[in-house]
């Protein structure tokens, strides 16, 4: 059944001509028809209603996941309703692995490990007590990843992860 498909693939590896002779390929249909009739026949393939599963878990990841570069986490932050059309693309961020911003009020980051993020974490809240500043920032915080803006509690609900205020 197979053969003139399989004589048609060597010579087109070999680099040789190959006639395209019909009756070799519509035999090799035919044989197929063949063995798939009776499953036709008896039902298999047929439509049937079938109800989807309801015990599918659909919820985010708890931890957020994670994303292997800014131009994911843009697509998921979209996806999870925020707004960022347009990223660019700074690389600002103190121990980022990649940041950028979408708006005046939305912070993109990517980081290599959970560490980092902790130590960012752990600087910023540093630095907020030293110079007496007092933030209502709330940040979206997954594996690897970061957004600081507003809607970070809106859109945790599509993406997973953490809320960290400080």
């Amino acid at each position: 059944m197979q053969e003139p498909f399989r004589d048609l693939a060597a010579a087109y590896k070999n680099g040789d001509e190959f006639s395209l002779d019909a009756s070799r390929f519509k035999a090799a249909g035919e044989e197929v028809i063949g063995l798939c009739e009776p499953l036709l026949q008896n039902g298999a393939g047929a439509e049937t209603d079938v109800e989807a599963p309801t015990d599918i878990d659909t919820a985010p990841p708890a931890d957020g996941g994670s994303y292997s570069s800014i131009l994911d986490l843009q697509r998921a932050y979209i996806m999870a309703g925020g707004e960022c059309s347009v990223l660019n693309q700074t690389n600002q961020i103190t121990l980022a692995a990649e940041s950028g911003d979408c708006n005046d009020t939305s912070v993109l980051s990517t980081y290599l490990s959970a560490t980092d993020i902790s130590e960012l974490i752990q600087n910023n809240k540093a630095l907020n007590e030293e110079i007496g500043f007092e933030s209502d920032a709330v940040w979206l915080i997954g594996q690897n990843w970061i957004i600081n803006s507003e809607d970070a509690a809106e859109v945790r609900k599509e993406m997973g992860g953490q809320l960290v205020s400080f």
